[in-house]
């Protein structure tokens, strides 16, 4: 099973996940979390993350 079999239909449609229950407490676009750069931080609890888009479109989360 890939990934995307994994996510329901609910997640790829963002209108129809606001009428029905999804088992995701939300889904966020990573364009609206960059807003136009190549990475960010995270503060969890007293720990920093940093999320970095690479060129070739993958994530890579790193403490």
């Amino acid at each position: 099973m890939c990934q995307q079999d994994k996510i329901p239909t609910s997640a790829n449609n963002p209108e129809r996940s606001r009428d029905t229950e999804s088992p995701f407490l939300r889904i966020v676009d990573s364009a609206d979390l960059f807003d136009g750069k190549n990475e960010l931080m995270i503060r969890h609890n007293d720990s920093f993350y940093r999320l970095h888009h690479t060129g070739s479109g993958k994530l890579i989360l790193t403490k």
